[in-house]
């Protein structure tokens, strides 16, 4: 993939199957696969892009937009933005058409009873603030990330503040293994089951910055002195 560093979402879908079907059903397993084709520079298969647009954008074009958006953001212009829109919604399909395939599969290997979780380590700005890409901006596009998790077959959804660092206590619940001392995120498993809560607030943190969260305020704070609300 051109001007990409990582491997495409249907290839690390095959290296991923082929781990998981060499695997044990009878033991205990766990597979962890991190997509990254929902990262610049976007370029999804034409077929994805297809389903968002009349025409394809070609590689290199996908590559200049790339350029543009990073080294000039306030010069994208809006036909320019649509574009990488159509680009970035292709690559979400992309992904969510290989993820499909994955879980399928490895549910046919490992049983029905596998439990799944769909997360993402950040978001992407789309000019949302004025820029691109995924910095330590804290706004909402950045940080309010997909969370879906299949373990008893139950459906619902919920609203209340969850965080990433709950997903590795979550999983070792659901596989009956006691969580260490030193994770510090909860495990979802009584919000999914019984609706059973208490966490009000998150923090986010980087070495040049921090945020609060809760379900009402977001408190952002930088080294270089600026805070916002």
């Amino acid at each position: 993939n051109i001007g990409s560093a990582y491997v495409l979402a249907d290839d690390i879908t095959d290296l991923a199957l082929k781990r998981a079907t060499g695997a044990d059903p009878d033991k205990p397993q766990f597979l962890w696969v991190h997509y990254m084709d929902v990262h610049h520079p976007y370029d999804p298969p034409k077929e994805y892009q297809l389903e968002f647009r009349d025409d394809v954008i070609s590689s290199r074009r996908a590559v200049k937009l790339r350029r543009k958006m990073l080294d000039s953001p306030g010069a994208v212009t809006d036909a320019e933005l649509s574009e990488l829109v159509d680009l970035y919604d292709g690559e979400i399909r992309f992904f969510d058409a290989e993820a499909t395939r994955l879980i399928r599969a490895v549910r046919d290997q490992w049983g029905s009873d596998t439990v799944v979780a769909v997360t993402s380590d950040h978001g992407d700005e789309l000019a949302d603030h004025g820029g691109f890409n995924h910095h330590s901006t804290y706004f909402e596009e950045i940080i309010h990330v997909p969370l879906l998790i299949d373990g008893d077959g139950s459906s619902g959804s919920h609203d209340e503040i969850v965080e990433l660092l709950d997903v590795a206590p979550t999983l070792l619940d659901y596989a009956a293994i006691d969580c260490p001392n030193s994770y510090v995120g909860s495990s979802l498993k009584p919000l999914i089951e019984s609706d059973q809560w208490n966490k009000e607030h998150a923090i986010i943190e980087q070495v040049d910055s921090h945020a609060y969260r809760d379900m009402r305020w977001k408190y952002i704070t930088r080294n270089d002195g600026q805070k916002a609300l």
